[in-house]
């Protein structure tokens, strides 16, 4: 589902994560210094802007 949300500034997305995504989230994991052996990118859901994640 990759609608609007009334929540959102405009032109904001919240969608769930896709393969795309990988590195992203792989990014912000390692700057949280979380370990990231164990997750995947289909638990997440991201907030895209601008086609940015």
């Amino acid at each position: 589902m990759t609608k609007p949300s009334p929540s959102l500034p405009p032109g904001c997305i919240f969608r769930p994560a896709c393969a795309k995504d990988t590195w992203a989230i792989l990014k912000l994991i390692l700057i949280a210094k979380l370990e990231p052996t164990q997750l995947r990118w289909t638990q997440f859901r991201v907030i895209e802007f601008e086609g940015r994640v």
